[in-house]
């Protein structure tokens, strides 16, 4: 906590959620941080839209604003004093996707919110780095193509033309995807390699779309039509996904404060998420072991699928997440389910030959869930990607000892990079005749689906 917690700026909020979500020290998530500040600060319902939409636009739009700046400030971006790189990106952001924020009052409160923070000395700067944006600034249907430097789509229907030359030239195709969609030039890089050009411009529109909103129906309560005509009932219209597994809720909805949800009737899940538990396909009477269970939607839709029979260990080395299995499981009903706070390849060692299921949902680098976890995109690198895969296959090599003979045990993440998917389980069994490779499933983010995750199902002899 700090002094400025309690503010009823929306500008300020936002400005300390994006500088600890994008600190090179940090690791909290911005979802995360945002529900910590606006429950403190206790904003206006208008207030925290408006912050919530600063915060997740920014850390999306990072890149392309950085782009911009760079080319209208007389100082480097990342040589800028950090507080002052938040105020600026925040007034540009309100400039390009706020229409509803001239551009005037974007400037004003940008050099206000610089006060504000102590950086009185700098209002100068950003007031003049911002005006020469504004003056700078043509709004389009669609972008100008003979222009691909100065002009880019915002949104569907809207685009920006700059005065100025703000992009890559676009023969250095991962800098002008990175720049225009505002993604690592890495990340962008492998995507082209492995997706081509089209596919990968589709990856990017999908991550800059908010994250929709899913509900999985507790089948031991009510099927998806019943689901359905309970919200109904309370105001709530919702579509069957094409998976049939989940209803896709229109957005601004708040799950957490309906009576379906309070009654058990159903939980928010990512309809991908939702395919992993029948992936596993856990039967009553038998013991299972989800080895990364908080928050627990994959470990309550396994115990929904047992139909309440047998045992599933929900393990975690978060006491603070597990807090939300403990919720979920008693607002679900699901008596099954025995908590248990350990890391996870130690507790698999000592439960050696033990069950018949097991789910290791690995801690991943989020490229498939990049609309949700905004920031993921900033933190990925080929040295954290390394460490992720070490950190993957030990746990992987662990779970598979608990597994019983003639049992299964899956393995999952929320990444769309092979190294942590295909080809680490494919390294993990190369030598270990008893277990086989049986089934696997990428599945990539979809417009009116769910995010991307990897699926793997290795059965014991």
């Amino acid at each position: 906590g700090g002094a400025h917690d309690a503010s009823p700026n929306p500008r300020r909020q936002a400005l300390e959620v994006i500088s600890r979500a994008l600190s090179p020290t940090g690791r909290a998530f911005a979802q995360e941080l945002l529900d910590e500040r606006l429950t403190r600060a206790g904003l206006k319902p208008e207030d925290r839209r408006l912050a919530a939409e600063l915060i997740y636009g920014v850390i999306r739009r990072l890149g392309t604003l950085d782009a911009a700046l760079a080319a209208y400030s007389a100082r480097p971006i990342e040589e800028l004093d950090a507080v002052v790189r938040q105020v600026l990106r925040l007034g540009l952001y309100q400039m390009l996707f706020l229409e509803h924020i001239p551009a005037h009052a974007a400037v004003d409160e940008s050099v206000r919110l610089a006060r504000a923070t102590g950086k009185a000395r700098a209002t100068g700067f950003v007031n003049a780095v911002l005006r020469a944006v504004a003056r700078d600034l043509q709004f389009l249907p669609a972008p100008d193509a003979s222009r691909p430097r100065h002009s880019f789509a915002l949104t569907p229907g809207r685009a920006v033309l700059f005065g100025k030359a703000v992009l890559p030239p676009p023969t250095d195709a991962p800098a002008w995807f990175g720049a225009v969609y505002s993604f690592p030039k890495l990340l962008v890089a492998r995507w082209l390699g492995r997706y081509g050009a089209s596919r990968t411009r589709e990856l990017c529109d999908l991550a800059n779309e908010p994250a929709p909103i899913f509900a999985r129906p507790n089948t031991l309560k009510t099927t998806l039509d019943g689901l359905a005509d309970a919200l109904r009932a309370e105001g709530i219209e919702s579509a069957p996904s094409p998976s049939g597994r989940t209803l896709r809720l229109a957005s601004g909805v708040q799950p957490g404060r309906l009576k379906a949800f309070a009654q058990g009737l159903f939980q928010v899940q990512d309809d991908s998420s939702a395919a992993v538990a029948e992936f596993l396909g856990a039967q009553p009477g038998e013991m299972v072991l989800d080895l990364c269970a908080a928050p627990g939607g994959k470990t309550c839709h396994i115990a929904e699928r047992m139909q309440r029979q047998g045992q599933i260990i929900a393990v975690d080395d978060s006491a603070r997440r597990l807090e939300r299995v403990a919720e979920n499981m008693k607002r679900l009903d699901l008596p099954i389910i025995a908590i248990v706070e350990s890391e996870g390849a130690a507790f698999a060692h000592q439960n050696r030959n033990r069950f018949h299921r097991v789910l290791l949902d690995a801690p991943c680098s989020n490229t498939g869930v990049l609309r949700r976890r905004v920031e993921a995109r900033w933190r990925f690198s080929s040295a954290a990607l390394c460490e992720l895969v070490k950190q993957q296959r030990a746990l992987l090599e662990s779970a598979l000892a608990a597994v019983k003979p003639g049992g299964v045990l899956v393995y999952s993440t929320c990444s769309l990079e092979p190294e942590e998917n295909g080809e680490l389980v494919r390294a993990v069994l190369r030598g270990r005749a008893e277990f086989r490779l049986d089934a696997e499933e990428q599945i990539l983010p979809a417009r009116n689906g769910g995010d991307g995750i990897y699926m793997s199902r290795i059965a014991r002899a």
